[in-house]
Formats: structure tokens, C-alpha cells, sequence
């Protein structure tokens, strides 16, 4: 939660897991052809988040594309 000092509001930032779910709930054409034409750099995700952690958020969409998706995902980022 950030809090604006000036004007006192208050705002949620979603973790780098619900972001990167988020991202792929929100793109249904992807494919795991298209993780290499991500540019996700894998070393910055891997210091900001574990594997299983962006699992464990994938699973809580409880949609089995989502949760497979990322589960090929996070192999291709291991490869």
C-alpha cells in the first residue's frame, strides 16, 4: 500500500506474481511461441519473486490455462 503524503490517498500496488498473471489472464492469445518475444528479464524476476510463489499465484486464479501457461513459462525462463 503506498500513502500520498500531500494528498492523504491511498493506493494498492499489485505483487509482481498478480502482475505477471494479470498479464497473461489478460492476453488469451498467447502462446508459450510467444515467451521469448516477452523481454522479460529473468535474473530482475527471479530476485523479485521465487518460481514457486508465481505458481502459487497462478493456481489461486483457478484457471487451468493460467496455471499451465505458467508453469511452461516458468520452465522457458529456467531454460
Amino acid at each position: 500500500m503506498i500513502v500520498n503524503e500531500r494528498t492523504q490517498q491511498t493506493y494498492l500496488l499489485a505483487d509482481v506474481e498478480k502482475t505477471i498473471c494479470d498479464f497473461f489472464y489478460l492476453k488469451p492469445h498467447l502462446t508459450e511461441e510467444d515467451f521469448s518475444e516477452l523481454r522479460i528479464n529473468e535474473y530482475r524476476l527471479w530476485e523479485l519473486t521465487t518460481p514457486e510463489k508465481l505458481q502459487q499465484c497462478a493456481d489461486a486464479f483457478k484457471v487451468v490455462r493460467i496455471s499451465s501457461l505458467i508453469q511452461h513459462f516458468i520452465s522457458f525462463l529456467q531454460s
